[in-house]
């Protein structure tokens, strides 16, 4: 994908910024405004949402991100899926 280092980026800073998902798709979508033309978007979005997705212990530290920003980014993420669900029933 044309857009790697660019997802790579984007990634490593919302775990940083310990965003949870809403907060991290519009995050996303905002910075593509700017960054990614147009016909791209929908798909820049999503692929970094997969990659957000598959993130755990074991692949955190491509992205360069220490261990207790990792720790501190799932646990909202983490957080945010369970008051998702809990919502939905």
């Amino acid at each position: 994908m044309k857009y790697r280092q660019a997802i790579t980026e984007q990634v490593a800073e919302i775990i940083r910024a310990r965003c949870a998902r809403g907060e991290a798709v519009a995050r996303l979508r905002r910075w593509t405004e700017d960054s990614v033309i147009e016909k791209d978007r929908k798909a820049f979005v999503a692929a970094a949402e997969e990659t957000l997705a598959g993130i755990h212990e074991g692949n955190f530290a491509r992205y360069r991100i220490r261990p207790s920003e990792f720790e501190e980014w799932q646990a909202v993420w983490n957080e945010a899926s369970c008051k998702r669900l809990n919502n939905a029933t």
